[in-house]
């Protein structure tokens, strides 16, 4: 019999077996103490007449409409003194936190809501102390059971996760730490109910998988849809601790909405760097140097050393000698370095074969001071630690990896690349080759300043989180750098350590029913293409096979990172992918101040995705027409998203996950050739369209039962639904990733059909929109009853079409005067991705652009191209490489 709690807070956490130390977090108060039975199991039985799906509802009144707000049912009797209702706290306490307890844990014998009360100096908090006991009797229970119950059990309990994710992560969780839920709840009760969550549905992942239960449409396994959103009582914890909230987001999105994630990087107690209290989601105030123009300053680049302070005089910089590098890579093969501490002299190996020598690279970030944007030079102090380490792999011994005990020779783009405009044609040159350099090393070692200033720590999460939080992990140019590389060692302060090391710590330390923070950890494996770097290394070339999972996986790899050189995105990505670079290779060494503008990045975007159309090997997946984020504009290009760096996430369901990859066909200039199911929207008056401009969603029945009926509404803030004119008459469909619709809501695309083409549809995406299938009763028959009394009330029919139904996608056609108001501001969009979000920041940003009325258009136009490269340089900053 299990005894009352002894300790409060999310003490289930755990990392290898100890419980992580979250002192500023555990008073987790109980505001629903008054709302719980006495907890013997009568009583327990009795919560449980209450259907988990209408709970607030059929107990005390409460309802929710889709946007969140609360209705209560008067007839329902109150027991408040004070104003004669229940609060809406300890209501969404007792449903979410203890009634999800009960749902999923309340068939274990002896099941008590007291089990997960704590009292401490005469207050009721909450303790998580007893959920590794029910976790493990769960399983025990799943595993001896019949397949009759085991179905009947876990698909109740999968509903039941997903429902209480829906109303957990939209109206208990925030984006950032800026903003407020949209239910009065407290930040550390929504923290309780997100961490329970989240550890609820990873152990039933796991439990699932251990028995081999699993049914199509009953089993959510996408490791991106464990995450329940986003507290803010952790946000401001880390907010106030001194993160930049630019770099908070980043790791938002690579720890997949996880809460858990953030909460364990607070438990880590690490020191951010300095000057980043002022940083908001958005960007950050430390890598942007505004001048009173407006326009960012150009430091000097400040070169790492690694010598005593006290040294730093006599420290100087060696280089190559560059002629000799220039005249290699002209002939077609590769320079190597060789650092000879003895002569003080770097000296130029060539390598005319790719893999014929042993050598290693080192993958670093720009912004730690390893480049040299004047020269190929670099710090002789950085050489010596180079040679350190060399001796320090040379020392370790590895079950899969004997390293060479000859290693010495190195590549690194700063002494290796020209950045002389004297050998602009050796530049080029050298950028074609950087997929086979960096495929055909022995060895990748992993510069960044925070790994280095940090302990290793011990097991697998400590570790496997610090790589995850690092810069390292947030640029676009390292990707390629981890993906392509077969061994991968990071350099902490107090070691040397190699990924396949770290990689076999992963299986034992997950195995814990009670912690997925060893799965959140997990989170740098993803983001650098684990499955598919795996596959490369282990079957070589034959790995990349015809299939649309590879381009799938480099868009959620990159979603999350960051380059300042714009321009410089496609020139990565077709390095990656083993592209022709020559369309895309940067031989200037240009500032940002002079960027290119967007019509160039347009026409850089098209250019890869026609190389893509032609290459076998690299199919686009249909699911990018779901993606957020500014459109590519030209024709047959507007259902491709602008950038691949969009800092928003994949929306739910996860359209480029394996399960819903459908064929996809691109014919540059013609559109994207798709199969998607969905449904085409008959107008049922000729206001139908009218009175969609002026909606925020709209809804419709799908057959003439009138039982099944689903609800549109814009998915973007920033968007809008199409007016009479966008129309012009044609017919509306909407095209869905899959049917029925299985989540809450789900993503679509609103389209207008030009004309049939053989059994497939031309269709122009006009909007993305969230459907769902209503589900509350007490809706649809408000809908069927003013259906029946007047049709005219609902503006469309659904007709079904097919999983097999073809479409020709393409975008909204506008055509923009160069320099014209609308490409300005959907310029300013596409450099940054979150504006969209920020309503309040967009006006700000269109503020500070001169339309005015008065004097010459000239003029005007004039000063807007200013602000717009104003507004571009305070963004992205300054980083003169070919590296970004």
């Amino acid at each position: 019999m299990l005894q009352s709690p002894t300790r409060p807070g999310l003490v289930h956490l755990t990392e290898s077996g100890k419980p992580i130390s979250l002192p500023d977090l555990d008073s987790i108060p109980v505001r629903c103490q008054g709302l719980l039975p006495c907890g013997d199991d009568d009583e327990v039985n009795t919560a449980a007449t209450h259907d988990f799906f209408t709970f607030p509802g059929d107990k005390y009144g409460l309802r929710f409409d889709t946007n969140g707000k609360r209705i209560w049912n008067k007839n329902i009797t109150q027991p408040d003194p004070v104003d004669g209702r229940w609060k809406e706290e300890p209501i969404v306490q007792r449903w979410l936190f203890f009634e999800l307890l009960r749902e999923v844990v309340g068939h274990i014998e002896g099941f008590r809501y007291s089990h997960f009360i704590c009292s401490e100096s005469g207050q009721d908090l909450i303790s998580t102390e007893h959920l590794p006991y029910y976790l493990e009797e769960w399983r025990k229970k799943e595993s001896n059971g019949t397949q009759a119950e085991q179905t009947l059990r876990l698909a109740r309990i999968q509903r039941v996760l997903d429902h209480a994710r829906f109303f957990a992560s939209r109206y208990c969780c925030v984006d950032d730490a800026e903003g407020n839920p949209v239910w009065p709840v407290n930040g550390l009760i929504a923290l309780s109910i997100v961490v329970l969550g989240e550890t609820l549905t990873r152990a039933q992942i796991i439990i699932q998988n251990g028995i081999g239960h699993q049914i199509m449409g009953w089993s959510n396994h996408d490791y991106r849809s464990q995450g329940w959103g986003f507290s803010k009582a952790v946000l401001e914890k880390l907010h106030r601790q001194g993160w930049c909230m630019k770099t908070v987001h980043m790791l938002q999105g690579l720890l997949r909405r996880n809460t858990i994630g953030l909460l364990y990087l607070h438990s880590l107690q690490i020191t951010p760097p300095p000057g980043h209290r002022h940083c908001t989601s958005n960007s950050c105030s430390v890598r942007q140097t505004p001048t009173v123009s407006g326009r960012p300053s150009i430091p000097k680049y400040p070169l790492k050393h690694h010598c005593n302070p006290m040294n730093r005089d006599t420290c100087h910089r060696v280089g190559p000698n560059i002629h000799r590098v220039a005249e290699i890579i002209r002939n077609g093969g590769t320079p190597l370095m060789r650092w000879s501490k003895a002569e003080n002299k770097l000296h130029v190996e060539e390598m005319n074969r790719f893999g014929a020598k042993d050598y290693a690279i080192f993958s670093h970030v720009w912004s730690d001071g390893y480049g040299n944007p004047d020269s190929n030079e670099i710090n002789v102090c950085v050489l010596n630690l180079f040679q350190e380490l060399f001796q320090n792999i040379r020392s370790q011994t590895g079950r899969n990896n004997q390293p060479s005990r000859t290693l010495d020779l190195f590549w690194i783009d700063t002494l290796t690349i020209p950045v002389s405009n004297k050998y602009k044609a050796e530049r080029e040159k050298a950028i074609s080759q950087m997929h086979d350099i960096y495929k055909w090393a022995k060895y990748t070692i992993v510069l960044d300043s925070s790994l280095m200033k940090l302990r290793r720590g011990n097991g697998y999460p400590e570790p496997a989180m610090k790589i995850t939080m690092s810069s390292w992990m947030t640029r676009l140019w390292t990707l390629q750098e981890a993906v392509l590389s077969r061994h991968l060692y990071f350099n902490f302060v107090d070691d040397l350590y190699s990924m396949e090391e770290l990689e076999e710590l992963y299986i034992s330390d997950n195995e814990s029913l009670s912690s997925c923070i060893p799965e959140v950890a997990h989170a740098y494996w993803y983001g650098i293409l684990g499955a598919q770097r795996d596959k490369i290394h282990t079957m070589g070339d034959s790995a990349l096979e015809p299939e649309a999972s590879f381009v799938a996986t480099v868009w959620k790899a990159t979603q999350w990172r960051t380059t300042s050189h714009l321009h410089h995105e496609t020139l990565a990505l077709a390095t990656l992918m083993n592209l022709d670079t020559t369309w895309f290779a940067d031989t200037s060494n240009a500032t940002m101040g002079d960027h290119k503008n967007q019509r160039i990045l347009d026409k850089q975007m098209r250019k890869l995705l026609d190389m893509l159309a032609q290459s076998p090997n690299y199919p686009i997946p249909a699911g990018f027409i779901f993606l957020a984020g500014p459109k590519l504009t030209g024709k047959g290009y507007g259902w491709a998203p602008r950038t691949w760096l969009s800092q928003q996430e994949v929306d739910p369901p996860d359209p480029l996950e394996p399960a819903l990859r459908k064929d996809a066909r691109f014919i540059p200039g013609s559109g994207f050739e798709v199969q998607y199911p969905g449904y085409k929207l008959h107008q049922l008056g000729p206001k139908s369209t009218s009175a969609l401009w002026t909606s925020k969603h709209f809804n419709f029945p799908v057959d003439s039962t009138l039982l099944e009926w689903y609800n549109v509404e814009k998915a973007d803030d920033w968007d809008r639904f199409p007016t009479d004119a966008e129309i012009n008459g044609r017919m509306l469909a909407l095209i869905l990733p899959r049917l029925p619709v299985m989540n809450t809501r789900e993503i679509a695309v609103l389209v207008a059909i030009n004309q049939p083409q053989n059994d497939a549809y031309n269709a122009d995406i006009l909007a993305r929109v969230w459907t769902s299938r209503e589900r509350d009763q007490k809706t649809l028959e408000q809908w069927r009853e003013g259906f029946q009394k007047n049709a005219h009330q609902t503006a469309f029919l659904g007709e079904e079409l097919m999983n097999t139904q073809r479409w020709f996608v393409d975008g909204k056609q506008v055509e923009e005067e160069v320099g014209s108001d609308s490409s300005i501001l959907s310029s300013i969009e596409s450099w940054m991705p979150k504006i969209v979000k920020r309503p309040t920041f967009a006006k700000k940003i269109r503020d500070m652009i001169p339309f005015g009325r008065k004097g010459s258009y000239g003029s005007a136009r004039a000063g807007r191209t200013a602000s717009m490269k104003s507004i571009a340089d305070v963004q992205y900053g300054m980083r003169p490489s070919v590296k970004s």
